[in-house]
This record gives C-alpha cells, structure tokens and sequence, in this order.
C-alpha cells in the first residue's frame, strides 16, 4: 500500500517502494493526463511492462495528449524495431538518447560513455523520480518480474513538473546539454517555506566539473552531518574523497551506515567495491549486504533531516559521465520514511564485514577498478 504523502506548501511526496507501487502510480498518472507526458528512462524493456507502459501511452496520445518519450541508447538497446510503431501512430514522439552506433562514429570517449541515466516521469503537473526502470524486472514475482528492490518519489505540484521538463527538452534536444544553459543542470529549490523545509532537484550535466551538482550535494551533506548518515547505494564504487568523508563522519561520533547488494545484477561492480567496502568496514562505518534480491534503489538520509532519491549511484558512471536526476528535500517527515524502509531492508540484510580478497577481486586490474570508481 503506499504511503500517505508528506506535504509541502506547494507539492505533496509519495515514497513509492518497488516497482508494484512505481507501476500503479505511472499507469494512474499517465491515464489521468490531460495536456503533457514527459518520460526520460534508462531501460525501456521489450517485455509486458515495456508494452503495457508503451500501450498506456498511446491511448493517451489519441486523446489528444502532447507525448515525448526519451529512452537511452544503450539501456535501451534491445528494443527492436518497430517497437515504438503504435505510439508514433497516435502522435506520440520517441527519441533515442545517443545510439552507440553513433556514439562511435563520433571517435570521442564521453560520446560513447555518457549515457541519460536518469528515470524521469512527468504527466502534467504530477512527477515521478528514483532509480526504477520500466521494464519487467521491477515487477513484482506474482506478475512474472524480479521484484528488485527499489525505491521512488511521486511528487505532485506544478514547479517541479515545469523544472523537470526543462531538463527533459535540454536532453531532448542535445545541443542544450552542450551549451550547458543554468536551466538545465544544478539545483532548483522548487518549494520551500522559510522554516528550513524545502523540496529540490539535483540534475547534471558530468561533463562540465562546475555542473556534477549530486556528487556536491552528497559530499556536503556528509560533511555537516552530526548524528547519522543512511545510504542506500546498488553500485558502490566512489572516488577516495567519498570515502574520506564518510570516514570522517565516524571520527566525528555520526553513525554511519551502508547497504550495498549482496547478489548484485553486475558482478563486476561487487568485485570493484569490495576494496572500498572493507576499507570503510575497517574505519567503522557499519556495512550490510542485502539479501532480499536485487537491490536496485539510490537512497541517502542524513541527520533525519535532509534526503535523497534518485537516478544517481556512488560510482564513476554517475560520478563523471551519466545524466542523472534525484529529488531532494529538507523534511524530518520524509526523511523518516525513507529511514523506515531502510530499517525494513536491514532485517533482510546481513551485517556485512567484506571478505578477504577472492579470486576475481585478485585478478582485476586495478587500472579497471580505478577507471570504474574515478569515471
């Protein structure tokens, strides 16, 4: 069941868990639109999601919905040709975010790595951010799915449905990112009320380092925590001054916690974090691995005041070559939401002292490893 929302002045905040809650709220919020749909997703599966979502989509283009739909070159790979026919049919508009075919020919390293791996969904003036995809393996087990691990927020309010679509037209239109317009990256408060509550967005554009906005946030936020700092990361693989910092939370009495996979969906990234994970261990930040499933989602609460959710994971990728997008907020209400679910996803996890170096961790070159943490 979902959550009740927290209020802003001018916006409500649904924390959605897992891709059941994700999915009733995309498919209430696309059939409810009257004027707008913006969608920008990493992975857009070939699958009953896929189709379903797709299907959703163009009955809401036949009634007369404007209908954009942005997907990732790569993430989105696999859809075949044709895939998007009957969405272009009821006048909706697809674009692929560079195709790694051109991506190569352009013969240039941040073409063919940066990728939009943001998860963006804006119907009018309702929104929805976090790190779920729309593609099967968020459904849940009972619907043929994976029911990876995940979280998201629903935010209803017209400020930030109008920023977020001004991030959706800068990567829509591709030579907005390489200008790099103000509109297009950084952070926008789009509610507040003067008591220190307040309602964001974080967006970048990584290949201008004055614009790596989340990153900022993060790091500023450990480093004026006081009392506790929960994060939730699916691919940990962050640069020394990310460990630094949390390293000296610790030294600074904050309690320091960290829930990584313990079956991660990419083998690799588990093998290229185990040196981060046994140093922060050794420093006494408390790490979990979780064995629920597949833990997908990007989470971060700090002092149970300030939060994260997003797009954006804490390694090289996000650090320094992906479009990223997280929702962030001033607010012991929310804040204490989402350490609720953390709560909830430690009694699936194991306290987690990283194992000593095994085969694979051995035999990786440290210039990989160091390449996927550094970006």
């Amino acid at each position: 069941m979902i959550a009740e929302p927290v209020s802003f002045s001018r916006h409500t905040v649904r924390v959605l868990r897992n891709g059941t809650e994700f999915f009733s709220a995309l498919f209430e919020a696309v059939g409810a639109a009257r004027q707008r749909i913006r969608v920008e997703m990493y992975w857009w599966g070939d699958d009953a999601i896929g189709r379903r979502a797709r299907s959703a989509l163009a009955e809401a283009a036949r009634r007369g919905v404007d209908v954009k739909v942005l997907v990732d070159g790569f993430g989105s790979m696999s859809l075949p040709r044709g895939f998007w026919d009957e969405l272009a049919r009821a006048g909706g508009q697809v674009r692929t975010f560079r195709p790694p075919a051109s991506a190569l020919l352009a013969l240039h390293w941040h073409a063919a790595f940066a990728r939009d791996h943001r998860k963006i969904v804006v119907c009018d003036a309702r929104s929805i951010v976090g790190g779920v995809n729309i593609a099967l393996p968020w459904a849940a087990r009972s619907d043929g799915g994976g029911d990876w691990r995940d979280t998201a927020l629903e935010v209803d309010g017209e400020p930030t449905a109008a920023h977020l679509r001004t991030l959706f037209d800068a990567a829509w239109e591709p030579r907005g990112l390489r200008r790099g317009a103000p509109t297009a990256t950084g952070v926008a408060w789009t509610d507040g009320d003067g008591s220190g509550r307040g309602l964001g967005i974080l967006s970048n554009v990584p290949s201008a380092r004055r614009q790596r906005r989340i990153r900022q946030a993060y790091l500023w936020a450990i480093r004026a925590s006081r009392r506790s700092i929960d994060i939730t990361c699916a691919y940990f693989a962050p640069r020394p001054v990310f460990l630094r910092a949390l390293a000296r939370a610790v030294e600074r009495g904050v309690s320091v916690r960290l829930l990584v996979p313990l079956r991660s969906d990419v083998p690799f990234v588990r093998y290229a974090s185990l040196p981060q994970l046994r140093w922060l261990s050794r420093r006494g930040v408390e790490v979990y691995g979780y064995g629920g499933g597949i833990l997908h989602a990007k989470t971060a609460v700090v002092d149970g005041e300030w939060c994260t959710v997003g797009s954006h994971n804490l390694d090289g990728l996000s650090w320094a070559w992906n479009l990223e997008c997280n929702i962030m907020a001033r607010s012991g209400e929310l804040a204490g939401r989402l350490v609720q679910l953390f709560q909830e996803d430690l009694c699936l996890s194991v306290r987690w002292p990283p194992p000593e170096v095994g085969f694979f961790e051995a035999y990786m070159p440290a210039a990989l490893r160091r390449w996927y943490s550094r970006g």
